[in-house]
Parts: structure tokens; sequence; C-alpha cells
């Protein structure tokens, strides 16, 4: 699987320190759920409607930028995703040198095959061609960001898409917690339509219980960790082992959402 990502608020944590930063900027008023609504929207749209100036625009770049990597720290699960796709590319409005030096104090530069960024001379999201780029040179599987100006140039593209944190409509998948993302790995290898009210898969049944039933509660909508505990029920990965090759090896991929 290849994936694309966005960066804030998608790989890393980042907006808790940018509200911060912004009331810094704008003071005690409006509050941060306030503040966190608009920017979830896009940052450009936050800046008009606080109607802040040019003045207050630089300040908060330049804060923003500041701040140390410790404080934009990455969502739990994202790096075993990481590990598990075949490419990783990024798609950030973040200028380069930026994003670089948080990828490089988690070390998590080596798991990118390209970064296309906020200085590189693309046009913003949700304009495409940055993701066209991307789509000709990775054949894109997946995209994944945590607004919707994320996933528009995707779905134009014809490119499957998720939301992380945010309900809104247009999205392929859903992801509130990227330990969840087990979903989509058995959704995309059982093929799995996962759109409208009824969910329908092309696949059979596999024989292997635990993996069965585990598909049966996509398709009847469960919550994502009742998927992931009939997964693993009573050392079904060691089983997994002694039935055949391919369930054997499906398992190993997704050893790394096991519960705890």
């Amino acid at each position: 699987m290849n994936i694309l990502w966005d960066f804030d608020g998608t790989l890393f944590d980042t907006y808790p320190a940018f509200t911060k930063t912004w009331r810094g900027v704008l003071g005690d008023t409006p509050t941060e759920e306030d503040i966190l609504k608009q920017l979830k929207i896009s940052f450009h749209h936050a800046f008009s409607y606080f109607n802040i100036s040019e003045e207050q625009i630089k300040l908060f770049k330049e804060k923003s930028a500041a701040l140390p990597p410790e404080e934009k720290p990455p969502f739990p699960y994202v790096e075993e995703i990481l590990k598990l796709a075949d490419k990783n590319v990024i798609m950030t409005h973040k200028e380069r040198e930026e994003a670089i030096e948080i990828l490089e104090y988690y070390n998590w530069d080596k798991y990118f095959t390209e970064i296309v960024a906020g200085d590189d001379g693309f046009p913003r999201k949700p304009d495409t061609k940055s993701y066209e780029y991307l789509h000709q040179k990775h054949n894109i599987d997946l995209a994944i960001g945590d607004r919707e100006l994320d996933i528009i140039p995707a779905r134009k593209l014809g490119i499957k898409t998720c939301l992380f944190q945010n309900n809104a409509k247009g999205a392929d998948y859903y992801l509130d917690k990227y330990e969840d993302f087990v979903v989509i790995l058995l959704a995309e290898y059982f093929e799995f339509d996962l759109g409208g009210d009824d969910i329908s898969r092309k696949t059979k049944e596999t024989g292997f219980l635990p993996l069965d039933q585990a598909l049966e509660s996509i398709q009847a909508k469960k919550d994502p960790a009742i998927v992931r505990n009939l997964l693993f029920q009573k050392n079904a990965a060691e089983k997994a082992k002694r039935y055949n090759k391919e369930i054997s090896d499906l398992y190993q991929r997704l050893l790394p959402f096991k519960p705890e």
C-alpha cells in the first residue's frame, strides 16, 4: 500500500501547540476550542475568520516554527503503519526545513520516499496539482488527512481517502485512533466496500474462525476495538501460523495492532 500523508494533525499532534501559540498572539479570546475548530478547516480560513492582521499572521508563523519538536509529538501507532506501507509520501503546507527537522528529531525521515512541502511551489490544497505529481510518481493507494481539504484532491483523482479525527462526509475510511488501522488493512485485503448503509465484500469466508468473526464484525459496523479483539482472540496469531501461509502472513502484518 502506497500512502500519501498530511503532516500537521495527521502524522503529528501539532494542534495543541498551535492553539496555545495562537492564543499567545490573539490574547485570551477567542477560546482554545474555537481556535482549534477554525484551524481544523484550514489555517487560511482561521486567519480570515478571526480577522487577524498580516503582522499577527507573521508572528504566529514565526512562533509556530520556533516550537521545539518535542512539542509536536507523533500520534500513537502511526509508526506501525509507516513500517507496513510499501511507500509513504507527504504533502504539507509546512515549509520543508521545519518538516524535515521534526521528522529527523523522531528518526522518521527514513520512512518517507518523497515530501512535497509548502515552499515547493505547488498550489495549496485543495488544488490537485501536488497530489497529481505524487500519484503519477508513486501510484498512491490511500490519502490520509485530518481535514476535508486533505481528501478533496485525492477524491478528484480517484484515490481512496481516510479522514483522521474528523467525521465530515466524503471519505472512504474514518479513524479516531491509528491502532484501528487494522480495519482498513482488512477491508483492503478482503475487498470490502464500506460505502453506503450496507457493507459488502467480494471474498468468501476464510475458514479461520477468529479472522472470519473479525470480518463479520466489520460488515456489521462494529467498533474497531471489537474487530481487533475478535481478530486476536485465544492466541489466534499463534494458531494462524499452523493454519496456512496466507493467513499466517496476514497475521504477521497485523500483529502491531494486537490489543495489549
